[in-house]
């Protein structure tokens, strides 16, 4: 069972009801390489997707390899025209961040922004948000900071959001189809912001790193945003992951009773030796974000298949009853 890794299963299981799966053709000579910012179509529909999920409605979109993609490109751009070159980040994080930041000569800062208003100010910073963050669901707001803030919005959307979500100031937007539709091996995302020559510079950037994008892939993602009712998918998507929170609540006693979040794809809770070993002797997977002492910081997903949390958190209650 295993409930480390971030795919949202439930997701994709809600999409497939929506989404009548149907065989297109493709031509040949379509398979080409397409403009640097994206499929035309695509560029429009994700206009109307952001404003949807977000109420944000930008100028400018340069369609990307997904999301991290979309992080490379804008670390990379800021480096090279402004000298960016230390990049904060939340506490606790998406563990595939250290790798992304580093990789593009930042230093890499951890904390809270809260307690780094002063630092985010200074030349040479740049602040990458994940709201709600993963894996605490925080909503995270930061005023007068707009130009040096980066907004990772994956899982800002009414799948994860329960309510009106708080939204950080930013100057650039980063996200993707990828966990809102339940198709993350479609590496589809955007850079957008209402610069123009920041959008100009991530294009050029953008097609230096991928010569082109997916024809095939931007192609599926149009074909669904034509032809589902979104608002009914991402109401059907929010039922089950909320259904797998409720779940959750039943076993947060494991955890020193630490709440489920209401946002988000994660649960995050500081667990003890024994729970560690209630987990492991049931084989259920989990991440291991921190350590101290006897304790451990785990991140369970709450995106699994239903009847899969379901299982897990029978089988946690009758094993810690024994």
């Amino acid at each position: 069972l295993d409930f480390g890794w971030g795919v949202p299963y439930c997701v994709r299981e809600a999409l497939q009801q929506y989404y009548q799966r149907k065989i297109n053709h493709i031509d040949f000579n379509d398979l080409k390489y397409h403009l640097g910012d994206g499929n035309e179509n695509l560029i429009q529909l994700t206009r109307q997707f952001i404003k949807e999920t977000t109420g944000e409605d930008y100028n400018h979109k340069t369609i990307t390899n997904g999301t991290t993609t979309a992080i490379y490109i804008v670390l990379r751009v800021l480096a090279k025209s402004e000298g960016k070159n230390i990049c904060y980040t939340h506490k606790y994080y998406f563990p595939f961040y250290p790798h992304i930041i580093e990789k593009n000569n930042y230093k890499h800062e951890k904390g809270l922004y809260r307690e780094h208003q002063t630092q985010l100010s200074q030349e040479g910073v740049i602040g990458l948000v994940d709201s709600p963050s993963n894996p605490e669901g925080d909503l995270l707001a930061y005023g007068n900071l707009f130009n040096n803030i980066i907004w990772d919005s994956v899982y800002h959307n009414q799948v994860f959001i329960n309510g009106i979500g708080v939204k950080p100031d930013h100057r650039i937007n980063c996200g993707s189809y990828s966990k809102v539709l339940g198709l993350t091996g479609a590496r589809i995302g955007w850079i957008a912001t209402n610069s123009a020559s920041d959008h100009a510079l991530f294009t050029k950037e953008n097609l230096h790193e991928n010569c082109t994008l997916s024809h095939v892939n931007q192609k599926l993602i149009v074909d669904i945003l034509n032809n589902i009712d979104l608002n009914n998918f991402l109401r059907a998507a929010k039922y089950r992951v909320n259904n797998n929170r409720e779940l959750f609540e039943k076993i947060i006693y494991l955890f020193d009773n630490q709440q489920v979040p209401e946002n988000g794809m994660f649960y995050s809770a500081w667990t003890s030796k024994h729970t560690v070993n209630v987990l492991d002797k049931l084989q259920i997977k989990y991440v291991t974000l921190d350590e101290e002492g006897g304790y451990k910081f785990l991140r369970f997903n709450l995106a699994h298949y239903n009847d899969v949390t379901q299982k897990a958190v029978r089988f946690l209650l009758k094993e810690d009853l024994k």
